[in-house]
C-alpha cells in the first residue's frame, strides 16, 4: 500500500470520528490522543525498501565495515583478498582500494584510520624471509601501503577501540595498540571461556562454565563486550559492561555488530521454520529492542551499523544492501 493512501484513509477515518464525537466537551480531547497514537503507530511502521550498496564482484562479497563518518561502506571478496570502498552517495559508485593476489591473511579484519580516508587491514610481507602477517593501511583513492606495526608473529585485527587501532596475537593474548601500546582492559577468550578486566586489571566477568563463549565483538567506545554464548540448547547474545561485570541477555541470536557510537547493537536470530532470518537492533540507553523491518525477501548476513545505530549494512545472497533502523 502507498504511503499517500495510508494518509488518506486515516484522515477520513479520524473525519469520521470526530463527527460521531460531536456534542461533548470531553470526547475533544479523546480525537487528539487517537491522532496522536495513529501518528506514533504509523511512524513506527514506515520503513525504507533494502537498496543494493556494493554489486556482486566475481564470487560475492563479505564483512561490509560503515567509516564513521558514514559517508565510506567498506567490505571485502567472499575469498577475503581483495578489498573495496563504495562512496555511499553515489549510486554504485565503486572505489578499488587494492587487491591482493595470491596471498593469504587479510581476513573479514579491517578498520578506519582515525583522522584519514584509510583503511587498516592486515596482510603478510612477502618481502622479509619469515613472511610475517602485519597492519598496514591505505588511502582510499591510490594504492600507497604504509606499515603500521613492525611485529614478527601471527596477528589478529586490526580493531578500532576507542578512537586507536589495536591488534593481538591471539584471542587469549592482550590487544596492542599499532604504536606499541597495550590496552588498559583485557578482554580473552581461551577454549571457550571468556575473561573480561576492567582498567585497573580487576576481573569483572569470567563466563559460566557450563557454557562456551564462541566469539565476541568489543564495542568501538571500549565499554561493552557481546559475546555469542552455545548453551545446551541454543545460541544467544549477551552484552558485558566491561567495568561493572553487567549481562544484559539479548536472547538467541548470533553475529552482534555495533554502532560506532557503541549505543546500538545489532544481532541476527534465524527463522528457518519460515525461511527467515531476523535483524534485532538493541539500544543500551533505552533499554529497547527493535527488529528491522521491511526484510521479508531477504535472509540477512554479517549485519553492520553505521555511526548511530540508524542504518545498517548486511549481506543476501553475495551482494550488500542497506536499510533504515526505525521504530526507536
Amino acid at each position: 500500500m502507498q504511503r499517500k493512501s495510508i494518509v488518506d484513509n486515516l484522515a477520513q477515518a479520524l473525519r469520521v470520528f470526530a463527527q460521531a464525537s460531536a456534542g461533548s466537551v470531553a470526547k475533544p480531547q479523546r480525537v487528539l490522543l487517537f491522532t496522536l497514537g495513529t501518528i506514533i503507530v504509523f511512524t513506527n511502521l514506515t520503513f525504507s525498501e533494502p537498496r543494493k550498496a556494493a554489486d556482486l564482484v566475481g564470487r560475492g562479497l563479505s564483512a561490509p565495515l560503515w567509516s564513521p563518518d558514514d559517508r565510506f561502506l567498506a567490505y571485502t571478496t567472499i575469498d577475503l583478498n581483495e578489498l573495496y570502498v563504495v562512496q555511499l552517495n553515489e549510486v554504485k559508485a565503486k572505489q578499488s582500494l587494492y587487491r591482493v593476489s595470491n596471498l593469504d591473511g587479510v581476513g573479514r579484519r579491517f578498520a578506519f584510520q582515525p583522522g584519514d580516508d584509510r583503511l587498516a587491514f592486515r596482510t603478510m610481507v612477502g618481502a622479509i624471509t619469515s613472511h610475517p602477517e602485519r597492519i598496514f593501511s591505505s588511502s582510499f583513492y591510490t594504492h600507497d601501503p604504509k606499515m603500521l606495526t613492525s611485529n614478527n608473529d601471527p596477528i589478529l585485527g586490526p580493531y578500532r577501540i576507542e578512537n586507536k587501532l589495536f591488534y593481538r596475537p591471539a584471542l587469549d593474548q592482550p590487544l596492542i595498540s599499532v604504536d606499541g601500546q597495550p590496552w588498559s582492559k583485557i578482554v580473552n577468550l581461551l577454549d571457550g571461556s571468556l575473561s573480561i578486566s576492567d582498567s585497573t586489571q580487576t576481573v569483572r566477568y569470567t563466563s559460566p562454565a557450563e557454557e562456551k563463549v564462541e566469539g565476541f565483538e568489543i564495542s568501538p567506545d571500549g565499554q561493552w563486550v557481546a559475546a555469542v554464548v552455545k548453551t545446551s540448547t541454543e545460541r544467544q547474545v549477551r552484552l558485558i559492561q566491561i567495568g561493572t561485570g553487567a549481562v544484559l541477555n539479548l536472547g538467541k541470536g548470533r553475529w552482534p555488530g555495533w554502532s560506532g557510537d557503541g549505543n546500538r547493537v545489532v544481532i541476527i536470530r534465524d527463522k528457518p521454520e519460515v525461511r527467515f532470518a531476523e535483524l534485532l537492533v538493541y539500544d543500551i540507553k533505552l533499554g529497547q529492542t527493535r527488529s528491522v523491518v521491511g526484510l521479508k525477501d531477504f535472509w540477512p548476513d554479517e549485519p553492520a551499523l553505521n555511526s548511530n545505530g540508524t542504518k545498517v549494512a548486511f549481506l543476501h545472497e553475495g551482494e550488500i544492501y542497506i536499510t533504515e533502523v526505525t521504530g526507536f
